[in-house]
């Protein structure tokens, strides 16, 4: 007599479960939906919203390929301690200009969690062919971020002013590169010379 009634509640458990899995289900999907798994799945991310002293975020900008003489690239680097840009002259990376200014944690932060809002780091690496950046865009000028820890170069993303030669960066480039720029006062300035565009 009690198995029979107990049989009576099995339909009852069966549907209790299948509510229990279809929520938590919807909450898994919802996550991935809403990103709120991005920073602990992604190395990149987590590495950009980093405040750990040793992390910097870079961002290369290479001229059109042309002579030794004439090539142009800079870079910029932001960790929480300093801020630099470097223009360069030639393939060999003469430096032309170097700006060196300090940092706080607090300013740091804004910056990344600005980078991080933009989706620096939304995107794949690619494979080995597409991060292969030699000879690319050469009447353009190729784009580099990375997000860097103490051990190097956690993820590098990158994309070009070439048509049919966007890279692997998803992020809009204009917006990012333009807080990298922000974040060096007189930044265009020192880079207006080197006709990189």
């Amino acid at each position: 007599m009690n198995r029979g009634g107990f049989s009576r509640f099995i339909p009852l458990i069966l549907f209790v479960g299948v509510i229990v899995v279809v929520i938590a289900a919807l909450i898994s999907i919802g996550g991935r939906l809403f990103g709120s798994e991005t920073s602990t799945n992604d190395p990149g991310e987590t590495a950009l919203v980093s405040m750990d002293v040793e992390n910097s975020v870079r961002m290369t900008a290479r001229g059109a390929i042309v002579s030794q003489e004439e090539h142009r690239s800079y870079q910029i680097e932001i960790s929480p301690e300093q801020r630099s840009l470097v223009a360069y002259e030639g393939y060999l990376e003469r430096p032309l200009e170097t700006v060196e200014l300090g940092n706080n944690s607090r300013a740091y932060e804004e910056f990344v969690y600005a980078l991080s809002r933009s989706e620096l780091m939304r995107g794949n690496e690619g494979s080995e062919d597409e991060k292969d950046l030699r000879g690319r865009c050469p009447k353009g000028s190729v784009y580099v971020y990375e997000t860097i820890n103490a051990s190097g170069v956690v993820k590098r993303l990158w994309t070009s002013t070439c048509r049919g030669e966007s890279g692997t960066l998803k992020a809009n480039h204009s917006s990012v590169r333009d807080l990298f720029l922000a974040q060096i006062p007189e930044g265009q300035d020192t880079i207006r010379p080197l006709k990189i565009r």
